[in-house]
């Protein structure tokens, strides 16, 4: 029984994380249906799905820009509204300033909810050889891709002991063809993208499901280091003496911890469940 409810668990996460990208699908295709998307269109068109999905903390718009564009860009983006628009980047000593020349960028030119990220608009995201080459996978794939982000990389407002997930989806020019690899590569037009926290994800995700006596971590497994991302203690009455620390120590004793691994693309989680001991306590043979 310990079993199926840590099944129920998992498959409600995977089925969580897939609606999520069927949201960033739909914005995708608001943009390759349309020939240019205002950034009050773009508020219009993802606000209620804000809303609707309060895990997600950012959607943002990434266009891809031509160093020959640049100045011309900044400029556009300033007379809609976004003073002091400039391309930018982090040095090593993670000071904000001007991005360096390059053939392309791919900076934060729109996101959701603007008031609490301007200071995210502007960030070329091309600037990091492990973020860009996740958005060339994207690209030359014609898929979602999921990139782990570190509390440093995000001005979102992550607390220390947060972890985030960033999705990215890749978007291509209105009526022009994407079947071809050199297609892709020549017709992309951007990127739509959503981050959000670990933590609230999960327990937005779990909350319908009635409290069940199971424990369990959650670990990212696609990087060279396995990385603890969060952990989710039973909502269920706790006993006397009871504690997460504790009842995992029994459960690795007794042989009673399930693994399984959810697997996206670009990301590989594993979740090691355990029961707690008011779960042993009411499912106790006698």
């Amino acid at each position: 029984e310990f079993i199926q409810f840590a099944k129920e668990r998992s498959n409600i996460l995977q089925s969580a994380i897939k609606e999520n990208l069927t949201l960033l699908y739909s914005l995708a295709a608001f943009y390759e249906g349309s020939q240019f998307v205002k950034r009050e269109e773009f508020h219009e068109f993802v606000a209620h799905q804000l809303y609707l999905n309060p895990e997600i903390l950012t959607l943002e718009w990434i266009p891809r820009i031509q160093d020959s564009d640049r100045s011309r860009f900044e400029a556009l983006a300033r007379a809609e509204g976004a003073a002091h628009f400039q391309i930018k980047e982090r040095n090593s000593e993670s000071e904000i300033i001007p991005a360096a020349p390059r053939k392309e960028y791919f900076p934060i030119t729109y996101v959701e909810p603007l008031e609490s990220h301007q200071s995210l608009l502007g960030f070329d995201y091309g600037f990091e050889p492990f973020r860009r080459e996740r958005l060339e996978r994207a690209r030359d794939q014609n898929e979602p891709v999921i990139i782990p982000i570190e509390k440093a990389l995000t001005g979102r407002g992550l607390h220390a002991h947060e972890h985030g997930v960033q999705a990215v989806i890749p978007v291509y020019k209105n009526g022009f063809s994407h079947d071809s690899l050199a297609d892709r590569r020549a017709n992309l037009q951007g990127f739509v993208s959503f981050f959000f926290t670990v933590g609230k994800f999960v327990e937005n995700a779990i909350e319908p499901l009635s409290p069940a006596g199971v424990h369990f971590d959650l670990y990212d497994i696609s990087l060279t280091k396995k990385q603890h991302l969060y952990t989710h203690v039973s909502r269920l009455k706790k006993g006397e003496g009871s504690s997460f620390e504790k009842d995992k120590k029994l459960s690795i004793k007794n042989g009673l911890l399930w693994t399984t691994e959810l697997d996206f693309t670009g990301i590989k989680w594993q979740i090691e469940f355990s029961p707690s001991a008011e779960f042993v306590r009411i499912h106790r043979p006698w």
